[in-house]
């Protein structure tokens, strides 16, 4: 069944650790659950420790959570397409295979 879930994000909240993950430039992206329309092309992302500010270089909703790849893992800083598939149930224990997701790519700002 797919879920069609939709709404709008003006910032996004992160694990501490991913913070890290992004400022390294190993995460350059963050995978969300359904269509999150992101009209701002500044936007923060925070954790419970610090807040940074990304630029948005691309948002993809051609993909259902059965549609990742190895590339979208690797670019969201996991080391394979099994580890980002269990995190993300991790955090949306109901995903099923044809729901949509959505892809919000970015860059480091300065």
């Amino acid at each position: 069944m797919i879920h069609n879930k939709k709404y709008s994000a003006k910032k996004f909240r992160v694990l501490d650790e991913y913070i890290d993950l992004i400022l390294m430039g190993l995460k350059k992206s963050t995978i969300r659950y359904g269509i999150v329309l992101v009209k701002d092309k500044f936007v923060p992302i925070e954790s419970n420790k610090r807040e940074i500010i990304v630029k948005i270089s691309k948002i993809d909703y051609s993909k259902s959570f059965d549609d990742l790849d190895e590339k979208d893992a690797i670019n969201d800083g996991f080391k394979s397409l099994s580890e980002l598939r269990a995190k993300i149930k991790t955090f949306y224990p109901n995903i099923s295979t044809n729901d949509p997701i959505t892809i919000i790519n970015f860059e480091m700002v300065g």
